[in-house]
Parts: C-alpha cells; structure tokens; sequence
C-alpha cells in the first residue's frame, strides 16, 4: 500500500501531506497535469483515427479497444481526484486493524497474514510484469510501416517527417507508461483494501468461535483467544461489560457483534466508493476482450502481433479475474 500511494502521488493522483516541501508539491502538480493532458491528447487522435476508418473493421476494432482499455483509466484517475480523502479514509480503517494484529503472537493470525502478505506481493509482480511486457509490446512489437507510429492515431501535424514524428512518439509512450502506471497503482490499493478486509473477515469467524470458554475446537492456535478478539479494534470505555475484567461469553460476542457493525461499514464504504469503478471495468474488459478476439481471428498475421493480442487478452483476463474473485470471496465471507 505504502508502495502504490508514493507511485500515484508520482503520477499526480494521490494527495501530498500538509508537510510535502514545496517542490515537491510542484512537482506533483506538473505531473498531474502533464498526464491528464497526454492522456486526453491520446484519446482525442484515437477517436479522430476511429472516425476516419468507420468502413474498415480491422482499424475500427484496434483503435476501439485501446479506447476500451484507456477509458476505464480515466474513470478511476476522475474517481481518485474527486473521492481521494474518502479513499485515504477508507485505507486508513482497513489497514489500521491489520497494524494491531501484526503486533499478535497468536500464531494463526501470523500464518494468515504472512500467507496474504506472499500473494499480495506475488500478485503485485505479476501486473508490473506484464505492465511492462504491455509496453515493450504496444511500442516495439507492432508492425509498422516505415515513419507509422507503433499505436494508430490521427495528428493535426505531419507524424511521418522529424521531429513531428519523435514529438507524436514520445506522446504516445507517455501515455501508455503513465496510464497502465496509474490503474496498476489505483488497482493494488482496491484490491488490496478488500483482501484485507477478507483477512479481518476471516479472524473475525474464528474469534466468534472462540466466544466460548470452553471451547478447544478453534481456528486460531494461540489459547489466548479474549486477548485476539480484544486486539481487533478499539471499543467504547463506557461499556463496562465490554472492557471490564469480567471475561464471559455475552462480553466476548458482544466484542465480535461490535467488531462485525464495523467491518459491514467499512465494506458499504467500499462499495460506496468502488462499485462505479467496478461497473466501469467490467465494461472495458468486456470490451476489450470481445475486441481482441476478433482481431486475433483476422488479423495476427504475424508472429508480433499475435503476441500483441495475447497480451491484452491476458491483461484485460487477468484484471477481470481479481476484481472478481476477491470481490466475491469477500462477499462470500460477510454474509
């Protein structure tokens, strides 16, 4: 998360502290701009390239699912400008609770979030990976004719002569690195806020288990079981039969009702500030997979460009699948 949020202030979309030295602010500002400005300098030659070859299905098709895939960049860079303090709100009361249980000796709340932890990194490395096999394939991997740009697109200026040519090629190489930069960043703090909240989730079920004194057929393997459910959130010291030393069953699933009230919230915020960002994800790689497919049918012709078109099946695929899959299991977890 630490990693994501110092990338996206990078790109310009995470908000700086109050204590970011000013230029470092500057710097901020300019790259926000500077890639809102590549971007829909992008999009427009991409749309004006779309509009001029209606009657050729191949062009329309390649033009229409970079369209797909750069929208849905948009949206979430929009999303995070307009909503960046409920989102650092919303980080905050996810990761919060996860600070306390790394602080557990509980040895079954460690497995759980080490074995988290692992995926979460593996996860990460398989998007910067194919990120960056995105690029190298969108710039270097697709056939061109002598002059063409690597990405069609439709300039007011002649891209075939120097320096026009290198002016409309670093555009577009911008473009592509800032944008799969930022929803791989935008994505890592989603997906990460809802596979922690899937952990809480998770010691939540086995601490509502272990409400009874008596009770040896647990899920957590520490015997210390009032200690883990006390250490899962800060509680009102105004109910005495919470806080206080008496430790009975009405007091221990009361602590889970409370901590169960809190974890539905911080999920209906989820849903409250990433349920338009998801409708508009299932649109793109909808889209881009439809896409895709039919042009690998017609139109890999060679070896590149077969690779190309396994690539953005492959990103547009492999996206899909987390945001579903965690969304689900966590879904799954709550109710």
């Amino acid at each position: 998360m630490q990693n994501s949020s110092k990338k996206m202030r990078l790109c310009g979309i995470w908000s700086l502290d109050s204590s970011t030295p000013v230029s470092l602010k500057l710097l901020h500002n300019i790259s926000n701009i500077l890639g809102i400005i590549t971007l829909a300098i992008f999009v427009g030659t991409l749309t004006a390239d779309l509009m001029g070859n209606l009657n050729d299905l191949l062009i329309a098709t390649d033009d229409g699912c970079y369209l797909a895939g750069i929208s849905v960049i948009i949206f979430k860079v929009y999303k995070f400008h307009r909503q960046h303090k409920r989102i650092k709100n919303l980080t905050d009361a996810t990761y919060r609770p996860i600070h306390e249980f790394k602080k557990s000796e509980d040895s079954g709340v460690k497995e759980i979030l080490e074995t988290n932890k692992f995926y979460e990194d593996l996860g990460f490395t398989f998007f910067v990976t194919l990120g960056g096999f995105l690029v190298i394939a969108l710039i270097f991997f697709v056939p061109t004719e002598d002059g063409a740009l690597p990405i069609r697109a439709l300039y007011p200026f002649n891209t075939t002569v120097s320096p026009m040519h290198e002016l409309a090629f670093s555009l577009q190489i911008y473009a592509v690195s800032y944008g799969l930069m930022a929803i791989l960043m935008m994505d890592t703090v989603g997906l990460g806020i809802m596979r922690w909240l899937h952990v809480q989730c998770i010691i939540l079920a086995a601490n509502y288990k272990n409400c009874r004194l008596d009770n040896q057929s647990t899920y957590l393997k520490c015997q210390e079981n009032s200690d883990v459910i006390l250490s899962f959130s800060t509680f009102d010291e105004q109910d005495k039969e919470i806080t206080g030393s008496t430790d009975c069953f009405v007091a221990r699933f009361r602590r889970c009702i409370k901590n169960h009230q809190r974890l539905l919230d911080t999920i209906d915020e989820l849903n409250a500030c990433f349920s338009s960002s998801m409708l508009m994800q299932l649109f793109a790689s909808f889209s881009m997979i439809c896409l895709t497919g039919f042009q690998a049918v017609l139109g890999a012709t060679t070896k590149t460009s077969l690779m190309k078109f396994v690539l953005y099946l492959g990103a547009a695929l492999s996206q899909l699948l987390y945001w579903c899959w965690f969304g689900n299991e966590l879904l799954y977890e709550v109710y």
